[in-house]
């Protein structure tokens, strides 16, 4: 948890990146310099007021517990992405590289993405301990987790037309990347089950899942992996209607230096009674009696493809200075619905001010209540949001939350 922590810390220091499912951010074509952060998490069934205190630190009293535990369903999702980035763009050229209405820009930033999934029991377990369950066979096991951290240099390059076939403008954006990863964490149990006898008196563990890690964040100057990723964007005006399609995260990176691990094991405990599972380690090599074990262990390369992203974003006027967009994405990663945002917006007809509110249902939430702010003053904006005000008027209830902030240089 301490590396999140550090993550979002980081991010917050750092920058601004549109990489997050928290708005439809596109690459501003304009000449600026950017710099900001955004984060969020999202699940389809622990509540904002356990998921804060267990992400970054907090204290977790028994009515959290209690509350949370409510929300448990069969197969429970948790999702959290932190980013950010400096960003540099030349803005529209009239003469680049021999292309008419040119631009490039640099991005320097940092991501961190992890998704899971868990069983209502795993959850128990861990936060409540076996002795409620005496007699009971807890399932823990179908359980995963993907973690990976990563820093990225881009290079975007790109052009501008107008009376482009039918639309007045059109777009394009091409933006390769290259990858310097710090962490990949994976971790899969396919069958976990405890029994604990009815007397107390053992408890036996029957479980076979994988881990494979590979981690140098104790040192900010080493990476363990490299590679490469391309995004590019499409967006066009026909009269006074706008769309953007866009396509991120094509990309691998290989880790050097994995550490991968098979384990198949049955154990006994005689008398026994677990109340924390994270810290029950050094105990079981006293008492535990081990069955049967496999443990397969070796050290190499692994290839991990980075959960690419698909977005189509449109917005329309309705009247004077009020528009209504709609934004789609859909994610590769395992369990994720489809992610639909709609909004109204507001700018005044100097653009000095914009405002807007969004409902989004999808991902790994429910449903999601929106604010989104900008000004510009000199030359100098401010964007600032959330993707869901709710998880901050009704904690207990709601099971994500996203913010984001921008501020940039127009030059």
């Amino acid at each position: 948890m301490k590396t999140v922590f550090f993550i979002f810390a980081f991010a917050c220091l750092m920058g601004y990146t549109s990489k997050a499912q928290i708005a439809p951010a596109f690459t501003d074509s304009s000449s600026s310099i950017s710099i900001g952060a955004d984060g969020q998490f999202q699940s389809n069934a622990v509540p904002h007021e356990f998921l804060h205190p267990f992400l970054f630190g907090g204290f977790i009293d028994q009515p959290m517990k209690d509350n949370a535990a409510s929300y448990l369903k069969a197969d429970n999702l948790l999702g959290l992405e932190f980013g950010g980035s400096l960003k540099f763009n030349s803005g529209i050229k009239q003469n680049l590289l021999g292309f008419s209405k040119a631009f490039w820009g640099l991005e320097i930033g940092t991501r961190f993405l992890s998704f899971s999934n868990y069983s209502s029991d795993l959850f128990n377990l861990a936060f409540y301990g076996n002795n409620p369950y005496v007699g009971e066979n807890m399932a823990l096991g179908g359980g995963r987790t993907n973690t990976l951290w990563f820093h990225e240099i881009s290079l975007a390059g790109g052009f501008q037309s107008e009376g482009f076939g039918p639309f007045d403008r059109f777009e394009l954006l091409l933006q390769p990347s290259f990858y310097l990863g710090i962490q990949n964490i994976e971790a899969q149990l396919e069958k976990a089950d405890l029994l604990t006898e009815t007397n107390g008196e053992f408890i036996n563990i029957d479980f076979k899942g994988s881990y494979s890690i590979s981690d140098t964040t104790s040192d900010p100057f080493q990476f363990n992996g490299f590679g490469g990723g391309l995004d590019f964007e499409v967006k066009t005006n026909i009269g006074k209607s706008f769309l953007a399609l866009s396509v991120q995260d094509l990309g691998v990176i290989s880790f050097k230096n994995q550490f991968n691990y098979e384990l198949d094991s049955a154990f006994t405990f005689n008398g026994y009674y677990i109340e924390d599972i994270f810290n029950i380690k050094d105990s079981l090599t006293d008492i535990a009696s081990v069955q049967d074990s496999l443990l397969n262990a070796q050290e190499g390369s692994n290839t991990v493809f980075l959960p690419f992203r698909i977005g189509l974003y449109f917005e329309i006027p309705l009247v004077n200075n009020i528009n209504w967009g709609t934004f789609v994405q859909y994610r590769l990663i395992p369990e994720y619905l489809p992610f639909v945002q709609t909004r109204i917006k507001y700018q005044t007809s100097d653009e000095l001010f914009y405002a807007a509110l969004s409902g989004a249902y999808g991902g790994y939430g429910g449903f999601q209540a929106g604010i989104h702010l900008g000004l510009n003053l000199s030359g100098v904006s401010i964007e600032l949001g959330t993707s869901n005000f709710l998880g901050f008027v009704s904690m207990k209830t709601q099971r994500s939350q996203g913010v984001y902030a921008q501020l940039a240089y127009h030059f």
